[in-house]
C-alpha cells in the first residue's frame, strides 16, 4: 500500500528538520497570545500566529530571530493589502475541488493523527541506532516490472550488479559508475527507498521496489554508523527525522485500519476485463507498438459502461475504470505506464485512488468539515487565491519584453555571460601522503593512473570509473582545480590534501574560459529581466498601498519576545 501511503504523506505539511526544543505548555502559551504585531482593518497577526509560523525553526541568533520574524510580519502586510486589493477590484475566490479535498484530508489528518505525535529522546536515540549515520548505496532503475523482476532474478544467480547497471539501468547519472549513488544519509536517501536500503546488510540487495513512476533494485556496499557523539551534535536534526518517520507509521496504521473500516476491495475480474481490451487496442495494430498496456487504454475505444465498471471498492464509493485512465494519462508518459497484470503495482494505484476518498467521507461523518480548524483553513487558502490572482493582476501590467530590451542587457552584462575555465583530470584519493607519493612514482614509471584508480582510489564514484573525475571547475574539487591550474595535458600532480585525503592526479583535458553568445544566455536574460520587472512592479505597488493605507506594526513586541535572548533594536510604527 506504498502508494496510498505516498498521497497521504504528501498532504501533510513538511517537517523542518532543525526543530527547536521547548515544552509542550510553553508551546501552548506562546501559541495562544493575543497580543497584536499587525493590524490593518479587521485583518491582524498576532505574537502568537508568529509563534506558531516559527515553531520548528532553529535560529542562530536573536538577531537572525529578529530579522526573519520582522520579514515574516512585512510579508502579511503585503498579504492583507493584495487580498484587499483582489476584493475591490471584484476577483471572487475559486478554489478547485480537488484543492479544498486536499486542505480537508490534510487538517483532518493534523487534528487525528500528527498533532498528537509525542517524540521523545528515547525515540531519537532508537531511530538513530537504525538509521543514523550514512549507506553508500548502488541503484538500478527500469520503468518496467517484467524487466525489474528478470534484472532480479538474474542478481539471484549471481550476475554482477555493476555490469547489469551500466547495462540496463535508466538513471543515466549512476549507471555509467556501475549504479554507484556514493553515500547517502537517510535524508538524502528517496523516501520510496530508504526504510529498505537502511536495513539492508553490506553486499545484500534488495528486491524490485515500486515508486510512482519506476521500478527500483538497490544495493548497499557499506554502512558508516555514527556515533553517539555525532548524535548529541544534531540531536535535533534526528528529532525531525523521528517525528517523520513516527508521522509515516502512524499514517501506514491509520490507512490500515481504514480499508477494515471501509471494507476495501480490489474487483479482480474488471481488471482482467481491462487487460484483455488493453491487448485488444494494441492488436488493431492502430498505436505505437511495444509499450505497456495501460498506455493503450483509450477512453474512446471503451463503452460507458466499460468506463463505470469499479476496479476497486469500499463503501460509499470506489475506484472506476475512467478514473484510472485518467490519472495514468495525468501522471506517466506512455513508456512509463504501469503494467496492469502487475498486482504490486496496481494494489498501489487502486488504494492511492480510494483511500482519500474515503479519509474524506469519514471526515464528513465525524462533522469536522465544520470544525474551526477546518474552516479557518478553507478561508486561508481563499486568501491566498486572491493574493495570486492580484499578483497576476500587477504583473500583466508589465510591459512586453523585446528583443531590444534582450539585447541591451547583453551589451551592459556581457562580463556575466561566459564558460568558466573547466580541467578534466584522472585522480586517486589515499589516506595518506607516503601512500600517494607511491603511487605516484609507480605512475611515473610506466603504471596505468586507470587502473590504479579502481583499485587503491578511496573516491569510490570516480574509481568506477577508472579514477575520472570528468570536467570540473574551481567550484569542484577545488584544490586539485587550483594545482591542475599550472600543468598541461598530460602531466602529473600532487600529493596535495583534500577533503581528509591525499591526491595524485593527471590532467587529461582542459577548456578555457570562453564568452557566451546572445543566442545561449537568451532564455537566462529572459528569465532574469521578466523576473526583475515582476519584482519592481510588485514593489511599486505595495509601497503605493501602504502610503494609501492606516496600519499599525509593533515590533517591539517580536525585540522582547525572542526565544534568542535579547536584542536592543526597536520597531514601532503607525501609518
Amino acid at each position: 500500500m506504498k502508494y496510498a501511503l505516498t498521497v497521504l504523506l504528501a498532504i501533510l505539511p513538511a517537517l523542518n528538520l532543525g526543530c527547536s526544543k521547548s515544552s509542550k505548555n510553553a508551546e501552548d502559551a506562546r501559541f495562544s497570545d493575543k497580543r497584536v504585531v499587525l493590524q490593518e482593518s479587521d485583518n491582524k497577526l498576532t505574537l502568537g500566529d508568529v509563534a506558531k509560523h516559527f515553531s520548528a525553526v532553529k535560529f542562530e541568533s536573536a538577531q537572525q530571530e529578529f530579522d526573519l520574524k520582522k520579514d515574516f510580519v512585512e510579508e502579511t502586510l503585503e498579504r492583507f493589502l493584495l487580498i484587499k486589493g483582489a476584493q475591490e477590484a471584484g476577483i471572487q475566490p475559486k478554489l478547485d475541488t480537488a484543492v479544498v479535498q486536499r486542505n480537508l484530508i490534510q487538517s483532518y489528518l493534523d487534528n487525528t493523527i500528527v498533532n498528537k505525535i509525542k517524540t521523545t529522546d528515547s525515540d531519537v536515540d532508537v531511530f538513530f541506532a537504525k538509521y543514523g549515520g550514512e549507506i553508500e548505496l548502488g541503484i538500478i532503475l527500469v520503468y518496467d516490472s517484467t524487466q525489474a523482476d528478470s534484472l532480479f532474478r538474474a542478481l539471484k544467480k549471481g550476475d554482477d550488479f555493476e555490469q547489469l547497471a551500466r547495462q540496463f539501468s535508466r538513471e543515466r547519472y549512476s549507471a555509467e559508475k556501475g549504479g554507484n549513488l556514493g553515500y547517502r544519509s537517510y535524508d538524502k536517501t528517496g523516501p520510496d527507498v530508504r526504510d529498505i536500503a537502511f536495513n539492508l546488510i553490506i553486499g545484500e540487495f534488495s528486491r524490485p521496489i515500486h515508486t510512482k513512476s519506476d521500478w527500483e533494485i538497490i544495493k548497499v556496499y557499506d554502512h558508516i554508523k555514527n556515533t553517539k557523539a555525532d548524535l548529541e551534535k544534531s540531536r535535533e536534526f534526528y528529532r525531525g527525522l523521528t517525528k517523520q518517520y513516527q508521522r509515516k507509521k502512524a499514517v501506514r496504521e491509520f490507512a490500515n485500519k481504514i480499508r477494515s473500516q471501509v471494507h476495501y476491495t480490489i474487483n479482480q475480474p474488471v481488471i482482467n476485463l481491462l487487460i484483455q481490451k488493453a491487448d485488444s487496442i494494441r492488436n488493431s495494430g492502430n498505436y505505437k507498438p511495444g509499450l505497456p498496456n495501460s498506455a493503450y487504454l483509450d477512453p474512446r475505444s471503451l463503452s460507458e459502461s466499460d468506463l463505470n465498471m469499479y476496479m476497486a471498492k469500499f463503501e460509499g464509493g470506489g475506484a472506476k475504470v475512467g478514473d484510472y485512465i485518467s490519472y495514468i494519462r495525468e501522471n506517466y508518459e506512455p513508456e512509463r505506464a504501469p503494467d496492469i497484470t502487475n498486482g504490486v503495482a496496481m494494489e498501489e494505484i487502486m488504494e492511492g485512488l480510494t483511500l482519500p476518498a474515503a479519509i474524506i467521507r469519514k471526515a464528513i461523518n465525524e462533522g469536522f468539515d465544520r470544525s474551526e480548524v477546518y474552516l479557518s483553513g478553507l478561508d486561508y487558502l481563499k486568501g491566498s487565491y486572491l493574493y495570486q490572482k492580484m499578483k497576476d493582476k500587477i504583473y500583466s501590467t508589465i510591459d512586453t519584453l523585446t528583443e531590444a530590451d534582450i539585447a541591451k542587457y547583453y551589451n551592459e552584462h556581457q562580463n556575466d555571460f561566459f564558460l568558466p575555465d573547466q580541467v578534466r583530470a584522472s585522480a586517486i584519493a589515499v589516506k595518506t601522503k607516503d601512500e600517494a607519493t607511491a603511487l605516484l612514482n609507480r605512475i611515473k614509471g610506466g603504471a596505468v593512473i586507470g587502473q590504479l584508480a579502481k583499485s587503491n582510489s578511496l573516491d569510490k564514484q570516480s574509481a568506477l570509473n577508472n579514477g575520472d573525475l570528468g570536467f570540473f571547475t574551481v567550484a569542484r574539487y577545488t584544490a586539485i582545480f587550483q594545482a591542475c591550474e599550472n600543468l598541461q595535458k598530460g602531466q602529473l600532480g600532487g600529493p596535495i590534501e583534500y577533503e581528509n585525503n591525499w591526491w595524485i592526479f593527471m590532467v587529461t583535458d582542459k577548456i578555457k574560459k570562453t564568452p557566451k553568445t546572445l543566442d545561449q544566455v537568451r532564455a537566462d536574460i529572459i528569465d532574469s529581466l521578466g523576473r526583475k520587472w515582476r519584482a519592481d512592479a510588485y514593489k511599486n505597488w505595495t509601497n503605493k498601498r501602504k502610503e494609501q493605507t492606516h496600519y499599525t506594526v509593533d515590533l517591539d513586541l517580536i525585540k522582547n519576545n525572542l526565544t534568542m535572548g535579547q536584542l536592543t533594536q526597536t520597531g514601532k510604527e503607525t501609518k
